[in-house]
């Protein structure tokens, strides 16, 4: 979760409009729907979940996304 969100909010400070998938995501995904235990390992889901009846890798990855606005400080919550 931490890898992401360095990612993200990196990319934020230069980028404006819709961001790509993290490269390492992608290769994530990839490595999971091939079936990758190791890989599988990483999403904290037991892996006899994720290679659903006869040990065969998902056919597919529901994600999600959020968007975060970041305040610029100076509010009466900062530090």
């Amino acid at each position: 979760d931490w890898e992401v969100w360095i990612h993200v909010t990196a990319r934020l400070e230069r980028q404006r409009g819709p961001l790509a998938i993290p490269e390492f995501i992608l290769n994530l995904m990839r490595k999971v729907l091939a079936g990758d235990s190791d890989a599988i390992g990483l999403l904290g889901t037991p892996l006899a979940e994720v290679l659903a009846g006869e040990g065969r890798p998902p056919t597919a990855i529901q994600t999600r996304f959020w968007e975060y606005e970041l305040s610029s400080g100076g509010g009466s919550g900062s530090l």
